[in-house]
């Protein structure tokens, strides 16, 4: 054992750290300064032409709750009931989101907001694909709490989306 350790620390005391030169990493920026600014500022340049290019998006944020279902007292055999407690589990809150997502929630959705003439366009499955696209549900975890996200290109439009959203979720009861 003593012999092992005498070998390690023998590997150690060989090995000497070379100190960092940092008068060589200096002159190299010297010689080389113009070069890495001219990158630099093509860089920048090139980032600025993209991000003023950038279509504006504006995204709103509603939200909802869900209240829970009532609890269903099943009879079983025998003559004992227990309570069914499945109802609020979160395939339950799944389904929820799946069905406020669905083409007829979105179609009514369309209608009621008049969106076939915003998106210009004499089809209303058109316009429900387009909403689709603008319009994410999102279950906020360990909650009964649903975000609706709507994004557009005008903040107003994204406002509308997303409470016209909420409101016809709240008109169907859900």
């Amino acid at each position: 054992m003593a012999i092992a350790m005498e070998r390690e620390a023998s590997l150690f005391i060989g090995e000497v750290e070379k100190p960092i030169d940092y008068k060589y990493y200096f002159t190299l920026f010297q010689k080389n300064f113009y070069v890495i600014l001219t990158f630099f500022i093509i860089a920048i340049t090139i980032t600025s032409i993209y991000v003023a290019k950038m279509p504006d998006q504006y995204t709103a944020v509603s939200q909802i709750i869900l209240e829970r279902p009532v609890a269903q007292w099943t009879e079983e055999k025998g003559g004992t009931s227990k309570l069914d407690v499945e109802s609020w589990t979160e395939d339950y809150y799944k389904t929820q989101i799946e069905i406020m997502k669905s083409n007829a929630v979105l179609q009514r959705v369309v209608k009621d907001l008049k969106l076939m003439s915003y998106f210009e366009t004499d089809s209303e499955s058109t316009a429900v694909a387009k909403l689709q696209n603008m319009i994410l549900v999102d279950r906020i975890r360990g909650s009964r709490l649903f975000n609706i996200t709507a994004k557009a290109s005008e903040s107003k439009m994204a406002a509308d989306l997303a409470n016209g959203f909420k409101a016809r979720l709240q008109q169907s009861e859900m």
